[in-house]
C-alpha cells in the first residue's frame, strides 16, 4: 500500500511575552504566506521597553514580515532598557537592547577654557571601554543606562623651589581630572 501524505494548510504563529506580563493570542496562517508583526500588547517588565519580536535568529519590528511560513512560528519580545547621556550623545536611540554595542561622544565644551575630564556611570553599572576618551563605547545591560560627561577648566601648575636649586617646568591640570605630581 502506498500512503499519501499532506502537508498541513495552515500554522500557528505565536507570541512567547519574555517576562512580561499578559499574553497575545495566536494567529493561524495559511501555509507559504507571509504575516506581518503586529504590535506588542503584552506589558513590559519593571522599566524596559518593547524592542521587536524574534524567532530566535531574525528579529522582527513591527510592521516587518515573517515570509512564506512553512512551519509553526513562535515570536518572543524583546525588551530594552533607556540610555541618559548627560553632557553628550549616543548612536542608539529609544530602547536598547541588552548586548548592544553603544558609542558615546561628549559634547563639545561649553566655553574655551573647558576640557572634557572623563566619563561616569551613573546609572546601570557597566564599564566603558575607555572612560577617559571623549568618545568610547560599552556594551548595554538589562537595566535602565544613565551616564555623565565631565567637564573641568585648564591651569597652568608652576612650582616654587622655595629657596632649593632646580627648576621644574610648568605643568598643565584640568579640575575634575586625576593628576599626578611629578617627583
Amino acid at each position: 500500500p502506498v500512503r499519501i501524505l499532506t502537508a498541513p494548510s495552515q500554522f500557528t504563529v505565536s507570541f512567547d511575552s519574555n517576562g512580561g506580563t499578559g499574553s497575545m493570542n495566536s494567529v493561524t496562517v495559511d501555509r507559504e504566506t507571509n504575516y506581518a508583526v503586529p504590535s506588542c500588547t503584552i506589558s513590559a517588565p519593571t522599566d524596559a521597553g518593547f524592542v521587536c519580536w524574534t524567532d530566535g535568529t531574525t528579529n522582527y519590528y513591527v510592521g516587518d514580515s515573517v515570509n512564506d511560513i512553512r512551519a509553526d512560528v513562535t515570536l518572543t519580545a524583546v525588551w530594552g532598557y533607556e540610555l541618559t547621556v548627560n553632557n553628550g550623545t549616543s548612536n542608539a536611540t529609544g530602547y536598547i537592547i541588552p548586548g548592544t554595542e553603544v558609542t558615546i561622544t561628549a559634547n563639545s565644551p561649553a566655553t574655551t577654557e573647558d576640557f572634557f575630564v572623563d566619563w561616569t556611570v551613573d546609572k546601570g553599572g557597566f564599564p566603558l571601554a575607555d572612560s577617559t576618551k571623549n568618545e568610547t563605547t560599552f556594551t548595554s545591560v538589562n537595566a535602565p543606562m544613565e551616564v555623565t560627561a565631565n567637564f573641568g577648566k585648564q591651569y597652568e601648575m608652576t612650582f616654587d623651589s622655595n629657596g632649593g636649586s632646580g627648576f621644574m617646568a610648568p605643568l598643565t591640570a584640568v579640575t575634575g581630572g586625576i593628576f599626578e605630581l611629578p617627583s
